[in-house]
């Protein structure tokens, strides 16, 4: 009787959890709920669009990837080592904008001219190395460091920038829609969203002629 009494609210607890991270997840976060963690380069807008993708757990979970992941997308061990394998939702908001700035320097390292471009493009690549990590912007990825490095050139001097070469990168952002192998189309949804922001920015603002 004991057994089955504590398999029970074992199981029960299990259910709560579930339902408790569920909802968590689906939260849904507008940029007034990260203007106190907004920065220059990480607007409080984008902070809410990452978070929105990423979905809010306050406990360790494995992402589709097998990757050991906490509050937005966190997957470091500095986050479960200071705070064990829970997360407030006040500090998992802020480890998002320090994450999402420690790729922004990251990607700017690699590409020094990477904070001239449009807000959107930022944003897009940013979201990009955040969500599958800034080795993808390393030589060792010639094709999509290639487009990224010739958009860039092209457009921190202020040359005519070709339709075809947006193009290019944008396709190529969008191939990033696998997890392991697996099309998802959660990252699909996400790689349109970004595209779609530079596409509108160019409908407007033309190609630098």
């Amino acid at each position: 009787l004991i057994y089955f009494v504590f398999h029970f609210f074992s199981l029960l607890l299990c259910h709560v959890q579930l339902k408790t991270n569920f909802f968590m997840e689906n939260l849904h976060f507008t940029p007034e709920d990260f203007a106190d963690y907004a920065s220059s380069y990480i607007s409080k807008e984008f902070l809410s669009t990452v978070a929105n993708f990423e979905g809010f757990r306050e406990s360790a979970y494995k992402c589709p990837s097998g990757v050991s992941t906490i509050g937005f997308g966190h997957t470091s061990r500095i986050c479960t080592e200071k705070y064990g394998l829970k997360v407030t939702l006040d500090i998992a908001k802020a480890t998002l904008h320090e994450d999402l700035l420690n790729v922004f320097s990251s990607i700017t390292s690699i590409f020094p001219s990477f904070p001239l471009l449009p807000e959107c493009y930022r944003n897009m690549l940013i979201d990009l190395g955040f969500n599958c990590g800034t080795s993808n912007f390393s030589k060792n990825y010639t094709e999509l460091h290639c487009y990224v490095a010739k958009f860039i050139a092209i457009f921190s001097k202020k040359h005519n920038v070709l339709s075809s070469t947006c193009d290019n990168l944008l396709l190529i952002v969008l191939r990033y829609s696998y997890s392991d192998g697996r099309f998802l189309t959660g990252l699909q949804r996400r790689r349109y969203h970004y595209v779609k922001h530079c596409i509108l920015w160019h409908e407007k603002n033309g190609y630098l002629k």
